[in-house]
């Protein structure tokens, strides 16, 4: 997967790239589909909220759309 994601992260070294996704994946906030359900999206809000990073909670519906990833999704199966 890091491997992926890597183009995305060009100045991140390899094994530090992997780590995070590890870490992420240890607290539930890499979602497994690229569909991103309202509980998970939530979930990485608190997350960010706790860190100091987000100042208030987003509604799912203000930013998310899985229109396109449910599609993918339900191509690959």
């Amino acid at each position: 997967m890091a491997e992926v994601i890597a183009p995305f992260f060009p100045l991140i070294d390899h094994e530090i790239l992997v780590k995070s996704m590890g870490l992420y994946q240890a607290i539930d906030a890499w979602p497994p589909t690229p569909v991103i359900s309202e509980e998970h999206f939530m979930h990485l809000q608190e997350i960010m909220m706790e860190a100091g990073e987000l100042a208030e909670i987003v509604p799912f519906s203000v930013l998310m759309e899985n229109t396109m990833a449910q599609s993918v999704v339900e191509g690959v199966q």
